[in-house]
């Protein structure tokens, strides 16, 4: 699980490189992850040959049919990677936080000379 984590901290668009890339860079907010059904849903789409047609075929069907540890693969990369989100979501926060105390910061008052 640790390894997973890594990959996907690693895969993400969001780093410090990207939030300190130029002074006008707006950093991404980081995606929610996919819940354990899409991701089998999109596996299964993935795993589909293109022009096939399977009018019959429901992800929601197939899903049912899966064992529990079968969903508990799924399960596992959908935990890994909320973590993984939670981090980055961190990460956004604090680098809106550095840009807003940058445009809030008090100027000097002008002096008048009278």
């Amino acid at each position: 699980d640790q390894a997973l984590l890594k990959q996907i901290l690693a895969d993400t668009p969001l780093n410090m490189s990207t939030l300190t890339a130029g002074a006008t860079a707006k950093p991404t907010k980081p995606r929610e992850p996919l819940s354990p059904y899409m991701r089998f849903s999109q596996k299964l789409l993935f795993e589909m040959k293109d022009g096939e047609e399977k009018p019959e075929f429901s992800p929601q069907s197939a899903w049912k049919k899966l064992d529990e540890s079968e969903r508990a693969v799924f399960q596992r990369e959908y935990e890994a990677e909320k973590i993984a989100y939670f981090k980055l979501m961190e990460e956004y926060k604090k680098s809106l936080q550095g840009k807003n105390e940058k445009k809030h910061t008090p100027q000097p008052a002008a002096t008048t000379e009278g």
